[in-house]
């Protein structure tokens, strides 16, 4: 009997298990900006996989990731919570601005062509 109900608290656990929401973690940085009308700009520092997506649908998830950014920024309340984008789970990591430059790792978004 007591085997049994190991044996089927491990299955729920285990189901339990697979079930938790997974999200692509996107660490960004604000840097100074020699813009006059902005003085910050948004980097993100990975890329964010857009693997197999069309470039108009990545443009568009790319774009809502930075209004999410500019949101997170301007309501302090809604930093650290995940967001979907079709059905796909982000989390946004601010990284502090060191004035390192982040050459081969800087988010640089390239067409399949």
């Amino acid at each position: 009997m007591f085997k049994k109900i190991l044996i089927i608290l491990s299955m729920v656990g285990l189901l339990y298990a697979n079930s938790q929401l997974r999200a692509e973690m996107i660490p960004y940085r604000l840097t100074p900006s020699a813009d006059m009308g902005c003085h910050l700009d948004i980097e993100i520092i990975q890329p964010i996989q857009l693997n197999g997506l069309p470039k108009m649908h990545s443009d568009e998830v790319v774009e809502v990731i930075y209004e999410r950014i500019a949101y997170e920024l301007t309501n302090p309340h809604a930093r650290s919570e995940m967001f979907s984008i079709d059905g796909k789970w982000y989390y946004l990591i601010r990284v502090p601005y060191t004035g390192a430059e982040w050459i081969d790792n800087s988010f640089r978004y390239m067409s399949n062509e």
